[in-house]
């Protein structure tokens, strides 16, 4: 069984697990717009070794499906920083282009 298929039924045995994770979306939301850059920066390297230990069982299982989302509210927060934004090289945008591409590769793995 995949790792991945571990922790999704190991989610909808328990869903309550995800408790943690859904308080600190909506917490989230509550700080201000100036702040969450740096608040989710701060939340998310403990929450990124919770899921590199595998001696804290749920914890670090909860950790390791929900660090995804984690990085979407950092982008999120990010975009929604206030004040002037740096502009992007076309050369940085090359790596997204090129991983994204890299997934029909996966896809197309016999």
């Amino acid at each position: 069984m995949d790792r991945t298929e571990i922790y999704i039924q190991l989610i909808m045995e328990q869903p309550m697990i995800l408790l943690p994770a859904v308080l600190f979306i909506f917490a989230f939301f509550v700080i201000p717009t100036d702040k969450r850059l740096f608040m989710t920066l701060l939340i998310l390297v403990p929450w990124l070794t919770f899921a590199r230990s595998p001696g804290l069982g749920l914890i670090s299982a909860v950790a390791k499906i929900s660090s995804g989302g984690a990085f979407l509210l950092i982008a999120y927060s990010a975009l929604t920083q206030p004040g002037p934004k740096r502009e992007v090289p076309f050369a940085a945008w090359l790596f997204v282009i090129v991983a994204c591409m890299g997934m029909f590769y996966v896809f197309s793995v016999a």
